[in-house]
């Protein structure tokens, strides 16, 4: 049994040599807090990046609607001249307008997000209006446009017309659509991890929490005799110091005393070290049942108990003792498998003093030692004091 409070002893004081829980929890604290923010801030990027790239396809859902307006204006434009050689050359004005909407758009498409195969024929086709423009003015240089030439030209853009009266508005709908789609997903996830961020902090906390509670619990069995349930004798002498400091700044009288059960050797060889236990309990609860809340009351090992009380006068404890040793010796024992009481008594030695500076428990128990040496030689079952 010292064995394994001798390790909790241990174990303790290693926890907090390293490092506190409370120490712990603020340092896991900080770090999730730092998670949260790195993920705000994250998300908020990531939203103002999504943000730009629905405003980059929008513009090209409205550039859009404006170029399939222009290329059906152009095929009109193009059938006309066609009609009237003599407006044939108004044409070479007009690629210069459709040169300037293709570097445009391609500029738009460029910052816009990568949209797979819908931006490969977006450009695709902006270069197919390019080329049938840059074919027509290659034939005005040549001579102009003669009525095949130009009914090729008029199919050609009439095709691109197509495109973009049809398909490119289900395809840039379709792309809207799929950021949507992401977008609803990606503030679901960022949701998820913050609620799992939240979630783990109250976690560790409870667990730091439950964790400082057991070390708590932990270091108070260091204290206690397992047998008895009292204080042991580390946990006696600790609280007897804290006592005599209390009682200093009072201004009262501190009395310590020494109990030892007489001829308890005896009883173990009588009755078996069980009944003996029994005893041990048995004056254990008399004793704790007899003193205040307030008063020091522990298991010093073996058969010895300590008692240390506060009192206004010198005198007062003795009187305490007294009536403590003579309810000890007419209350027996019982004990399992011992069919009779066991009648046992207690020699009692006790030092009060009116406490200052100079006292130590140390120098109080080797006092009250003495008197129970003195106690002892006269012949027992007594209170004897320093």
């Amino acid at each position: 049994m010292e064995y394994f409070t001798n390790q909790h002893k241990k174990m303790i004081t290693s926890i907090h040599n390293r490092i506190s829980p409370s120490a712990w929890l603020s340092v896991i604290l900080g770090f999730c807090l730092i998670m949260i923010a790195t993920l705000y801030y994250g998300i908020s990027g990531i939203k103002q990046a999504r943000r730009i790239e629905a405003v980059n396809v929008l513009s090209i859902d409205h550039h859009t609607s404006s170029l399939k307006t222009e290329v059906k204006s152009w095929v009109q434009q193009l059938s006309a001249s066609l009609e009237d050689k003599s407006k044939l050359a108004q044409f070479t004005l007009l690629s210069e307008l459709v040169h300037s909407r293709i570097s445009f758009m391609d500029k738009i498409i460029q910052n816009a997000p990568n949209d797979g195969q819908f931006f490969g024929d977006y450009r695709l086709h902006l270069k197919g209006i390019e080329g049938v423009v840059d074919r027509a003015q290659g034939l005005q240089k040549n001579g102009g446009i003669d009525e095949t030439n130009g009914q090729k030209l008029i199919k050609a853009m009439a095709e691109e017309e197509d495109y973009f009266s049809g398909d490119a508005q289900v395809q840039l709908q379709m792309s809207l659509d799929r950021q949507n789609r992401l977008n609803s997903v990606f503030v679901t996830i960022a949701l998820a991890l913050v609620v799992a961020v939240e979630v783990c902090t109250i976690s560790l906390a409870w667990a730091f929490m439950r964790l400082n509670q057991q070390n708590h619990v932990l270091a108070e069995l260091t204290r206690r005799d397992p047998l008895t349930g009292l204080l042991n004798r580390r946990g006696g002498m600790e609280s007897g110091t804290q006592a005599i400091a209390l009682a200093h700044r009072l201004g009262h009288y501190i009395s310590l005393a020494i109990l030892d059960l007489d001829k308890f050797k005896a009883i173990n060889d009588r009755y078996g070290h069980p009944a003996g236990d029994a005893v041990l309990c048995h004056a254990a609860s008399i004793i704790k049942s007899h003193c205040r809340e307030t008063d020091t009351v522990a298991r010093l090992g073996g058969e010895e108990f300590l008692v240390m009380m506060m009192t206004p006068t010198e005198s007062g404890a003795h009187g305490v003792f007294e009536a403590l040793r003579e309810r000890l010796a007419t209350t027996p024992a019982m004990a399992e498998g011992v069919a009779k009481p066991i009648a046992y008594t207690v020699s009692i030695g006790v030092v009060t003093v009116k406490t200052d500076s100079t006292n130590s428990i140390e120098d109080l128990y080797a006092r009250a030692d003495r008197a129970l040496y003195n106690a002892k030689s006269n012949g027992r079952n007594q209170v004897m004091a320093a």
